[in-house]
């Protein structure tokens, strides 16, 4: 499993079981598409299945802020990043894009 977020940048989780907390990596050059710990991006979801449910738990409060518009938006670069990180085993993405209607 693993959970990347976007607006205008990339976000990526680090989930390892060993740490206490999750740890989000920001990517704000997507003209250069890469990822980050790329080792530390998919996890076992039995090993991490505390720390998992630790981000799900604080989700709200990484974004809290004001987003972008939708033209700033890293939707393709995220699907791109999501595919190369689990190209190498297979698997399913499953993609939720939210917005704030003003």
């Amino acid at each position: 499993m693993a959970f990347i977020a976007f607006d205008k940048n990339l976000y990526y989780f680090n989930l390892r079981s060993t740490l206490k907390q999750p740890q989000m990596m920001v990517v704000p050059e997507l003209s250069e598409n890469y990822l980050p710990q790329p080792d530390d991006l998919l996890v076992n979801l039995n090993d991490s299945f505390d720390i998992i449910c630790t981000l799900l738990d604080n989700f709200q409060n990484y974004f809290s802020g004001p987003g972008g518009s939708a033209q700033d938006t890293a939707f393709v670069p995220a699907i791109t990043s999501a595919f190369n990180i689990c190209k190498h085993i297979g698997g399913r993405m499953l993609l939720f894009q939210v917005s704030i209607a003003i």
